[in-house]
């Protein structure tokens, strides 16, 4: 790191709020990391079939092959399931966490 002229001790090792991977607990958070990436598909994709549904037809047709397109069908129809059961697990985790405390 010298072509940056920092001198080498540049690390984060004595930070206590430093997380190398982030987590649950990382410094920052950005609004975003509230959103369910599945909802918010499975959201946009019915918004877009009740408004255009020729547009949704035209999205789905990119998904040529009948296996991939059940499958990603019934992942939407699942999403509600998914979310509460990552609930329920991240709810597990924070107790056994609140428990080593």
């Amino acid at each position: 790191m010298d072509e940056f002229g920092l001198d080498g001790d540049y690390g984060d090792e004595d930070d206590s709020d430093f997380e190398l991977n982030g987590g649950d607990d990382a410094l920052y958070d950005a609004a975003m990391d509230e959103v369910d990436e599945l909802e918010y598909l499975r959201d946009t994709l019915s918004r877009v079939g009740q408004t255009d549904p020729a547009a949704l037809a035209g999205l789905m047709a990119g998904i040529t092959e009948p296996d991939q397109r059940a499958k990603f069908e019934q992942l939407l129809s699942g999403v509600a399931n998914l979310v509460q059961r990552e609930a329920a697990v991240t709810a597990q985790v924070r107790a056994l966490d609140d428990a080593k405390k």
